[in-house]
């Protein structure tokens, strides 16, 4: 809000828009270490640039009005310093970037709500958002019941079109959406790099990747066409379909698959494409993961598998009742072991969301000795807590259609964490 009440002059909105679509674009088209420098840069220079601007405003101001004392013009300028420096403190410190666009005296009312980190803004026509993180995610909210949610690194455009209908430019990233029912004629139009889609009422996802647009849809009737040549699928429910640059490959609809209820990973290829937080070593002859330090306040080493999701695969392996997580590790000496699994709803369902699983026990690992391997076996139905949509439950989790897409074995002091393999079983095996 801060940021957007300094935007004040039509040439300083143009240029705001103009370096976020140069991020847009530097996303879409896979420079991401390029975007983070434009942001990077943004987050340095603005302040500065807002603070001279608005100074130099306030002596032109004091040099017509003879009766402004010095005293008020040097106060003033302490005033200004004072909530600059907030204001570059939290834009600074938010994962989560919201660009908010100037709204002025004749703009139109918000047209959702935005909520992330447990904050709640108001969203305007035009309004272009960006999330952070693989872990991270949040929600757009609109007056029909209808959510979009966006996980993630994601970057999109919202808009209304012909005085109602809902538009979303979607950038890079990924999203899922509940669609209530809109108006004939009005459908919710989804538009990618590579592709648009069409959507009355219906639960899906979209995910944009390098020259690549995936559909998912859980229920309903969605209609995708592709750009380069206009052909167009009709994408019924429990089907996905993918849409590319090149007009010479078949555009069709494709069943969901069925996840594996088994998975296993070592480290003898070295690390998965997209993999988050560790560093291959080589231990007793073989390939093995070590924690390295994230930016956590609690748990801030770590191990974190890639986001499957976010990688183009649906999940991991699919969650059951009787499903056990098995992690092979070693400690140099002792440090309560977060592990979390990241899981969804797969295939997705409306009115149901994913969930972030937790197992702390301190029995784990407290009487392990320094260097020795050993095996954790965690039975994914036994959680210790959950988090769904930031707010964090005791109670049972509901596992029915939930699928892991990631996995992070965290520790709150450096203790050389070492993991070796990971796998998922059902029962004890």
């Amino acid at each position: 809000e801060m940021e957007r009440r300094t935007i004040e002059s039509e040439q300083d909105h143009q240029t705001v828009l103009r370096i976020i679509q140069l991020e847009s674009a530097l996303l879409a088209s896979g420079q991401r270490s390029q975007a983070e420098k434009v942001v990077q840069t943004i987050e340095t220079t603005r302040a500065a640039r807002i603070e001279d601007r608005v100074l130099q405003r306030i002596q032109q101001n004091e040099s017509k009005n003879l009766s402004g004392s010095k005293e008020s013009l040097i106060s003033r300028r302490r005033r200004l310093r004072i909530v600059v420096a907030i204001a570059a403190t939290l834009l600074i410190a938010v994962t989560i970037r919201v660009v908010i666009r100037k709204a002025s005296s004749n703009s139109p009312s918000a047209i959702a709500k935005f909520t992330a980190k447990s904050t709640t803004t108001q969203i305007f026509d035009g309004q272009t958002i960006r999330t952070s993180g693989s872990m991270d995610s949040a929600e757009i909210f609109y007056d029909d019941g209808t959510v979009v949610t966006l996980l993630g690194d994601t970057a999109l455009t919202v808009s209304n079109y012909n005085g109602g209908g809902k538009q979303i430019v979607l950038s890079s990233g990924l999203i899922q959406a509940d669609v209530s029912q809109q108006p004939a004629g009005l459908p919710v139009r989804i538009s990618t790099p590579t592709a648009t889609m069409e959507v009355l009422g219906t639960t899906l996802g979209v995910k944009v990747g390098s020259g690549e647009t995936r559909l998912e849809v859980a229920s309903g009737l969605v209609a995708l066409t592709r750009k380069s040549d206009g052909q167009r699928v009709e994408v019924g429910q429990g089907k996905f379909a993918q849409a590319t640059r090149s007009a010479t490959e078949q555009l069709h609809a494709t069943a969901l698959p069925k996840l594996k209820d088994s998975w296993s990973l070592d480290f003898t290829s070295g690390l998965p494409a997209g993999w988050q937080t560790g560093t291959t070593v080589n231990t007793d002859g073989q390939s093995a993961v070590r924690a390295t330090g994230i930016r956590a306040k609690d748990t801030p080493y770590a191990i974190s598998t890639h986001n499957a999701w976010q990688e183009g695969q649906h999940a991991l392996f699919a969650i059951q009742p009787d499903s056990v997580l098995h992690i092979q590790f070693r400690q140099e000496r002792y440090a309560r072991i977060r592990v979390m699994v990241a899981a969804r709803v797969f295939p997705a369902e409306r009115g149901r969301f994913g969930a972030n699983y937790f197992y702390t026990r301190k029995a784990w690992n407290e009487h392990l000795r320094p260097g020795e391997w050993s095996t954790l076996s965690i039975p994914l139905s036994n959680v210790d807590w959950h988090t769904q949509r930031r707010k964090q439950r005791s109670t049972d989790p509901d596992l029915r259609n939930m699928a892991g897409y990631l996995i992070q074995v965290a520790t709150e002091e450096d203790i050389d964490l070492t993991i070796k393999r990971m796998w998922v079983t059902n029962g004890k095996q």
